[in-house]
């Protein structure tokens, strides 16, 4: 789940990104496409998720801390974390997930 480059970052689009985490973590996600009359969902068996949040140079301005906006990155991540942490050690044991890959640590 890429919040990075394949994201247009409006506070919608990030909201309707982390519902659709949560969803995909809770395994109730789907997809009716409506022209072709066809209904996407997962298998009983999915690859393990990662989730991309947006790199560290990028402001998130609808949250602010101290007059500042807060880091993008570390707004996705504490709303997925925050969303689907207990989920994940739910239904798939102790010391499994959730995974993030961090990008641009590189020049952070």
């Amino acid at each position: 789940a890429d919040f990075e480059d394949a994201l247009s970052p409006s506070w919608e689009n990030l909201m309707k990104g982390q519902v659709n985490l949560k969803d995909a973590v809770d395994g109730s996600i789907t997809f009716h496409d409506k022209s072709r009359n066809r209904v996407y969902k997962l298998n009983d068996q999915t690859a393990k998720l990662f989730v991309r949040p947006r790199g560290w140079h990028l402001p998130e301005a609808h949250i602010l801390i101290d007059g500042e906006p807060a880091t993008g990155c570390l707004v996705d991540f504490g709303l997925y974390f925050f969303h689907n942490y207990a989920k994940f050690r739910q239904t798939q044991g102790s010391g499994f997930g959730p995974f993030f890959y961090l990008p641009k640590m590189e020049h952070s």
